[in-house]
């Protein structure tokens, strides 16, 4: 995936670590990540924050699909801490409205 953006964007970017990294489970998983890049030869006071996901197919075929990739700024709240070393995504959830359904 960072090979793809460095060609797309003609940069030159190296990973360095992961950062987060979280799971959703489905017909498939969706795989949301963030790591950390520097630019090639670069110092590591240079890091960057990208966020990318994968979905994973289980059937018919185990295959994977790269989504995004993409940078974003370095405290990105699309993760939100849960206990400490585990992190989730907080998704809408058009089921939990905060006016309820008539019953019939």
């Amino acid at each position: 995936m960072l090979d793809h953006y460095n060609e797309f964007k003609g940069t030159n970017f190296e990973f360095v670590r992961l950062v987060k990294l979280q799971t959703l489970y489905g017909r498939g998983a969706d795989h949301f990540f963030q790591f950390e890049v520097k630019p090639s030869g670069a110092a590591d006071h240079t890091l960057k924050t990208f966020e990318g996901a994968v979905y994973e197919q289980f059937y018919p075929t185990h295959r994977y699909w790269p989504a995004t990739c993409r940078l974003v700024g370095p405290n990105s709240q699309r993760y939100v801490p849960l206990n400490v070393g585990k992190f989730t995504v907080t998704p809408f959830n058009p089921l939990k409205m905060s006016t309820p359904l008539p019953s019939n």
